[in-house]
């Protein structure tokens, strides 16, 4: 008989948090987020709720929810940045592309963070990720980071990427990454 309880206890546990999260976040399943709760929700200690407002932000029609999305880039759980990056991809949200471009160049950027930034650079689509994306491309060294900057460019479209797409078709040993580089200039052009 106590062993049935456990199970039991574990869920009414839960559903308080869940509770006090949906609260925190503006509640309701109406897709707006007050920017207060919103903004509360980002700064609270327990990551699975920060977790959670950047899910909410996502799907809102709120006009900061980009600029919160951008803050929780820099947040210290990774499953957090992550899912923020990936948010702002989603939503095309130009007004996070210079954000998401120094976020390239930051020397605590692990390569997998960096990918995930130029996907999300690449879904965006704003130009003038173009020449930064290029210029990291170039110095690089990691592999899957230059073949996900090639895609990027290609996803982006700007023609004044082309000669350094060029470049990187004739240059680079990897067929990869040449095949990619030769995609995204078809692509562009």
């Amino acid at each position: 008989l106590p062993a049935a309880r456990a199970p039991v206890a574990v869920v009414l546990l839960r559903v308080p948090t869940v509770y006090h999260v949906d609260t925190l976040i503006g509640g309701g399943g109406g897709g707006g987020v007050g920017g207060g709760a919103a903004a509360a929700g980002l700064r609270h200690e327990d990551p699975t709720i920060r977790l959670f407002a950047v899910k909410q932000l996502a799907q809102s029609k709120d006009e900061k929810a980009v600029e919160y999305l951008v803050e929780a880039c820099s947040d210290e759980d990774n499953r957090v940045r992550l899912k923020a990056i990936d948010s702002l991809g989603t939503m095309r949200a130009s007004g996070a592309t210079s954000s998401l471009v120094q976020m390239l160049y930051l020397r605590e950027s692990e390569p997998w963070l960096k990918q995930r930034v130029l996907v999300a650079l690449g879904k965006i689509g704003d130009p003038r990720a173009a020449r930064p994306i290029g210029d990291l491309m170039s110095r690089e060294s990691d592999r899957r980071t230059v073949g996900t900057a090639v895609f990027a460019l290609g996803a982006i479209g700007d023609p004044n990427s082309v000669p350094k797409l060029e470049k990187i078709a004739e240059t680079n040993e990897d067929p990869d990454i040449k095949r990619l580089a030769n995609d995204a200039i078809a692509k562009i052009k």
